[in-house]
């Protein structure tokens, strides 16, 4: 597989980076700083802050990899 790590939408994600991303839920805005993915500042709006912490636990590994370029 070639590695299309920080093509945004068009990176493909392999099968093993998919799951539950605790550093994205528990420090929401510091992860979102390290892997440049400003949707983690979302959790700074009122009643956006319930949802986001969850959002970004179930697909933080996803939008990670698709946001840094690796090797």
């Amino acid at each position: 597989m070639e590695n299309s790590s920080g093509k945004g939408a068009l990176a493909e994600i392999p099968a093993e980076i998919r799951g539950w991303n605790w550093g994205a839920f528990f420090l929401h805005w510091i992860w979102g700083i390290g892997n440049n993915t400003f949707i983690a500042f979302l959790v700074f709006i009122p009643f956006v802050n319930l949802v986001m912490p969850f959002v970004l636990g179930a697909k933080g590994n996803e939008v990670g990899v698709a946001q840094q370029k690796m090797g």
